[in-house]
């Protein structure tokens, strides 16, 4: 009996992971490249995009739980349904995740807002505030219950999703260059909307974010990760990050550049390897704000039409580039050989405070400009 039930409960879960798998698919490989009347009408159709797919993966998985759970005998449905939201600590029950009630509370907020709007189509639409509505907030909270109980991560998933990545960024670069490979800019006869859209997302601003938040994902990933070969894989996906939100020429990025290079040594300062990685993040960053500028040059580009390529180009038009290389090289090589020669804790200090000096003397006029 207990390996019945065992079975029953390894069937239920597995049958949703796949599920959850199908759905990701969509939302990370179909969704950023999807459009229906190029950059015109991207917003709605996005919208359009993720309602309906999260509406049919809620109603998909959460029928499936209704009748997978009346196919159950009543010892296997009370083994198997508490389990979605609660665990089992020695003999107490805690709650499954200590969000579920937060984002619930926040549902029945956004919920009661719009009951006492005086506007409940376009509160729960959220058609004047970029689709931001209750039902958006809704379908996150359904999706969430769902992924958090049932998607089952596997490393290779992140292949999928680096997939999807790729294809954002170099046709972010692509636009870059005024290559017009998908066609979004066909019967564009301003010039200067060239340089205000560019890839997938459309407005250089919300691309420039995105691809900069896969730049700070790798990132994370490369520092935690102990196997060279995927090791190698998410430096490679950064460095790519790093071009794409260059060639963003959105001054979006400056920000959330300086934060977390400011703030990420911090978290590796005690571990050798962590610390040796992190320097090569910085290493990489300036390599790749170099080399956009040299590659951007190379043919027609949309700095012909704006005139400028936004803040970080103006600075890797510097010699900045150079001593940030050069700094982390020396941070590196030192911090590798304080681990083997005892070398001296105060010149790694000095080392590592000028770097944040050259960070904060590079980025501190953007701050005010902004």
């Amino acid at each position: 009996m207990e390996q019945k039930e065992s079975k029953a409960k390894r069937d239920f879960y597995t049958i949703g992971n796949g599920i959850c798998l199908a759905y990701l698919a969509f939302m990370l490989l179909v969704f950023p490249l999807y459009s229906r009347d190029k950059y015109f009408d991207i917003l709605q159709a996005r919208f359009d995009f993720f309602w309906i797919c999260s509406s049919i993966f809620s109603v998909l998985l959460f029928s499936f739980v209704l009748l997978y759970s009346l196919t159950l005998k009543k010892e296997e449905r009370k083994e198997i349904l508490p389990s979605l939201f609660w665990k089992k600590e020695g003999e107490k029950k805690r709650p499954l995740l200590a969000s579920d009630l937060p984002f619930f509370i926040l549902l029945i907020f956004f919920f009661l807002s719009m009951l006492f709007s005086g506007y409940p189509y376009e509160t729960w639409w959220g058609n004047t505030g970029r689709y931001m509505g209750v039902l958006t907030w809704l379908l996150f909270f359904t999706v969430y219950l769902g992924l958090s109980r049932f998607y089952r991560f596997k490393k290779f998933h992140i292949l999928l999703f680096s997939l999807g990545v790729i294809l954002q960024c170099l046709w972010g670069i692509s636009d870059f260059y005024m290559l017009n490979y998908m066609h979004f800019f066909d019967n564009v006869s301003d010039l200067g909307k060239w340089a205000m859209f560019a890839g997938p997302v459309g407005n250089i601003n919300g691309y420039t974010s995105l691809v900069l938040f896969y730049a700070c994902l790798y990132i994370g990933l490369y520092l935690q990760e102990k196997d060279l070969r995927w090791k190698h894989f998410f430096m490679a996906m950064s460095f790519l990050c790093h071009i794409a939100t260059i060639f963003g020429s959105s001054d979006n990025a400056v920000i959330g550049y300086f934060a977390v290079f400011l703030v990420l040594p911090f978290w590796t300062w005690k571990d050798n390897k962590s610390f040796s990685s992190c320097m090569s993040v910085y290493f990489l960053f300036f390599l790749a704000l170099k080399l956009s500028v040299l590659f951007a040059g190379k043919g027609q580009s949309i700095i012909q039409i704006s005139g400028e390529g936004g803040f970080l180009f103006s600075l890797g038009k510097t010699a900045l580039p150079y001593l940030g290389m050069g700094l982390s090289a020396l941070l590196l090589c030192f911090w590798e050989d304080s681990a083997k020669k005892a070398l001296s804790m105060k010149l790694l200090k000095n080392c590592y405070i000028g770097l944040l000096l050259l960070f904060l003397y590079s980025f501190w006029p953007m701050l005010f400009t902004m």
